[in-house]
């Protein structure tokens, strides 16, 4: 072989090469901005007022559930890091009341899941007659719409 037909064949791999690799590029680029969901960018509370199509004056009372739903969550969870503190002292002082913290810790878990059902049975209660079906569609997704949402790393 010559050294011409050894740099061709070179020049040849590299430029397949360099094609392979801009369209690998290109496709990773177009498939980040797919959109997985319609709503995908947007909050709980845009995803429920658009999937819901409420009006001003509903919005105005969504809005007012939505700070009554949060203070009644942060109530809860201060007495459940309260009781987290009082359980892991336990580990120090090995006291026999272990047990008991864990159980009210499940107990105040349990009265978070109860106040986020009220929750929506307040936004229920909001909707018109016309808007019951989409709140029922909304209720099949409500894992999709509030279970995507990452809490601040420690």
């Amino acid at each position: 072989m010559t050294k011409t037909k050894v740099l061709y064949i070179a020049l040849a791999i590299l430029v397949l090469l360099n094609l392979g690799l801009m369209g690998f590029m290109v496709s990773k680029t177009k498939r980040k901005h797919v959109k997985k969901h319609p709503f995908e960018h947007l909050n709980p509370k845009q995803i429920i007022i658009n999937k819901l199509n409420f009006n001003e004056a509903q919005v105005v009372l969504f809005t007012e559930e939505i700070k009554k739903h949060r203070k009644q969550i942060q109530e809860i969870e201060t007495k459940i890091k309260q009781e987290k503190q009082k359980l892991y002292n336990t580990l120090i002082s090995e006291s026999p009341d272990k047990d008991s913290f864990i159980h009210t810790i499940s107990l105040l878990q349990a009265d978070i899941e109860s106040v986020h059902y009220n929750h929506f049975l307040n936004i229920k209660a909001i909707c018109k007659d016309n808007q019951l079906e989409e709140f029922e569609k909304l209720t099949k997704e409500l894992s999709k719409v509030f279970g995507n949402h990452k809490k601040p790393k420690h």
